[in-house]
């Protein structure tokens, strides 16, 4: 399995400045409930708390989105642009505005308005007219801040160039890309998409999660990394750039692996 290379609670992003977590969730004032109903939002410092009181959705204000259980954070967004706010938007999705304008994060859901609900599981769920449309999918306090860490970092590699053998940071190929991401949060993963298979756990299809390894053909000869709603974000040959797709776009997935 892979190795960790470091645990630190202040995650250095790539080309941006230090976004901070801390160790345990700091202290804020915000809604006083375990849910932001559509319409609603979390400003500077603001926070939803689960009912039994172990977990805390944090709106900080450095402008970093992140859940806190009692052993500290389980999930953020990786966004440092300041002063923000989350917005609840009638129309299903989630996005962090911040103050200076602009979109740090989104979730990318639609569907019409739902509400985000803490549970007491530790999991954070937006509850849309048909059920779940979004998670950070920590049920039973699991952390998956190296898996969030991971996704915000592919994203931040959009529009930049496929090149054969790169490991970044200006341009990559499939491999070197996801290596890098987890890398980005002390995570180690092989340099190959034939190692990056046979070292991630298997999952099925429908277990996955963002922050998971897609692979591609028959010799194990591409990867992408999964990051919500049927899509993955993948450099997949010459003559393209570090982009959203379909998960079926490069073709049939022949595994699914994951990391943390």
């Amino acid at each position: 399995m892979f190795r960790r290379l470091n645990t630190v609670l202040t995650v250095a992003m790539i080309g941006a400045a230090l976004s901070t977590i801390a160790g345990v969730a700091p202290a804020s004032a915000g809604p006083g409930t375990d849910r932001l109903a559509a319409g609603e939002s979390l400003g500077r410092d603001q926070s939803i708390i689960s009912r039994n009181g172990a977990y805390r959705l944090v709106m900080q204000g450095d402008g970093n989105l992140v859940e806190y259980g009692p052993r500290g954070p389980l999930w953020a967004t990786y966004t440092n642009p300041g002063s923000s706010r989350l917005v609840n938007q009638g129309d299903g999705n989630l996005v962090v505005y911040p103050d200076a304008g602009g979109v740090a994060w989104a979730s990318g859901t639609g569907g019409g308005g739902g509400t985000l609900v803490v549970q007491d599981d530790g999991n954070v769920v937006l509850y849309g007219r048909g059920g779940p449309t979004w998670s950070t999918y920590t049920s039973g306090g699991v952390s998956k801040l190296a898996a969030s860490g991971a996704v915000a970092f592919v994203k931040r590699q959009l529009g930049k160039p496929y090149v054969s053998g790169a490991t970044g940071p200006g341009s990559y190929d499939c491999s070197g890309l996801t290596r890098a991401a987890y890398s980005s949060v002390g995570v180690g993963i092989p340099r190959t998409s034939q190692e990056q298979y046979r070292g991630s756990a298997r999952i099925n299809r429908d277990a996955l999660q963002p922050g998971d390894l897609v692979f591609y053909y028959g010799g194990i000869t591409h990867v992408a990394m999964y990051v919500g709603n049927g899509q993955i974000i993948e450099a997949l040959r010459t003559g393209t750039v570090v982009r959203y797709d379909s998960i079926n776009y490069p073709g049939t997935p022949v595994g699914y692996g994951r990391v943390a």
